[in-house]
């Protein structure tokens, strides 16, 4: 898809407009940084993989399910099925770790009341009793408690790249936040803290946990867990700064018109015109007298911010007109996209629509039904179009005035 020589973008690029730019959806760049960091570090892929098992387990029985059921009924806890740990769906392994640390009590005393039952088959009494044994192994919830922390941090920054209202500058801005947090974050200090409590709970309903467990990374030739803990977090820096480097240094390199960057030295002038294709006499002359402008004229009044400027200068039609080139540069900034994700959903929508049972749909049938399934029904002249289809079901039903 990426490759410039075999790829999409190398065919548009030789064929369409050389000066197309790949932007690799940053919600998925998250997600493969994410995973691609487990993978690296043995325990934290075998705790996923432990994850994964155990929501199996409960999956595919309603018997087992009703069992965690009554655990949680008996322990006044509120019920939560268990979900599944899918790396490739915008960090559902977050998710999935917080809730299993949720119910981590009621799914341990689950497991041990399967693996004592023989009324179930010995192959899953065998299973839930090492799946038990794993959960009570302290380096394991440690793993656990640092997978919560950290995909928790990573989710909250997926759905930033997912709302089409962020704006670019903020996106990168809680990226690099998100590092520093990393950077900053004293793993030990943090882990003892939360493991006090969760062993506690564990305790208190009469479990006793251990160092190690039947993982293969829990032998007792394993390095301690702060190093491996530590591994996991250097490898999570490391690969978020080199999957995100790009895309600040391009928004350093897209000054602001103010700037001696794009007024005086030109350097930025010179990166857009040759990264983006602007044309860079155009910039040149329309610069002295914007700069003037700039200097005269209240342009940049409540302008704090590159997307604020941008918004502002596009919102002059005068401006718009006289500074087209510049004009086209803001365009493209606040067009930038963030990720794909709203493209993603549409094509999840467009997917339930053309069923087999739907196959004579027309092109534009389905597009047509895409809409309606992302935005809803719109009736010209109703504010509240959700509510006046309600109403009207509501009344006309009721009334018995539409038959059924």
């Amino acid at each position: 898809m990426s490759s410039e020589q075999e790829g999409v973008l190398g065919y548009l690029k030789r064929f369409w407009n050389q000066y197309i730019i790949f932007e690799h959806c940053r919600a998925h760049r998250l997600v493969l940084v994410c995973k691609t960091v487990a993978n690296e570090v043995q325990l934290v892929k075998e705790v996923i993989e432990l994850i994964t098992a155990i929501y199996i387990v409960f999956r595919k029985s309603n018997r087992k399910v009703d069992l965690l059921k009554v655990e949680c009924l008996e322990d006044e806890t509120n019920f939560k099925l268990l979900s599944k740990a899918a790396a490739t769906r915008w960090l559902t392994t977050g998710r999935s770790v917080e809730r299993l640390i949720d119910l981590i009590v009621q799914v341990i005393e689950s497991l041990q009341d399967i693996s004592e039952d023989n009324s179930f088959d010995q192959g899953d009494r065998l299973k839930c009793k090492g799946l038990f044994s794993s959960l009570l192994s302290s380096r394991n919830v440690k793993v656990l408690l640092m997978l919560q922390m950290v995909l928790g941090h990573a989710d909250r920054l997926s759905s930033i790249f997912q709302d089409p209202k962020v704006e670019y500058s903020y996106a990168l801005s809680e990226t690099k936040s998100f590092v520093v947090f990393l950077k900053a974050l004293d793993v030990s200090k943090f882990i003892n803290k939360q493991f006090d409590l969760l062993e506690k709970r564990i305790s208190n309903a009469g479990f006793e946990m251990s160092e190690m467990g039947p993982l293969r990374s829990n032998r007792l030739e394993a390095p301690p867990i702060y190093s491996v803990l530590g591994d996991y977090i250097s490898g999570l820096i490391h690969k978020m700064e080199a999957r995100f480097s790009e895309d600040s240094r391009d928004l350093s390199k897209l000054a602001r018109f103010d700037a001696v960057e794009w007024m005086e030295t030109g350097s930025a002038v010179s990166w857009v015109s040759r990264r983006l294709g602007f044309d860079k006499s155009a910039l040149g002359a329309e610069i002295y007298t914007l700069s003037k402008y700039i200097e005269t004229k209240e342009l940049l009044k409540g302008c704090d911010t590159q997307e604020d400027l941008y918004k502002k200068f596009l919102s002059n039609a005068t401006l718009r007109i006289i500074y087209s080139e510049h004009a086209m540069v803001a365009t493209f900034f606040l067009c930038r996209p963030l990720g794909t994700a709203s493209v993603e959903r549409s094509f999840s929508s467009t997917t339930k629509i053309v069923s087999d049972d739907r196959c004579s749909l027309t092109p534009a049938h389905i597009a047509m039904l895409t809409r309606i399934s992302i935005q809803g029904i719109v009736l010209p002249g109703v504010q509240d179009n959700r509510n006046a289809i309600q109403s009207f079901f509501t009344e006309y039903f009721t009334l018995g005035k539409v038959s059924t």
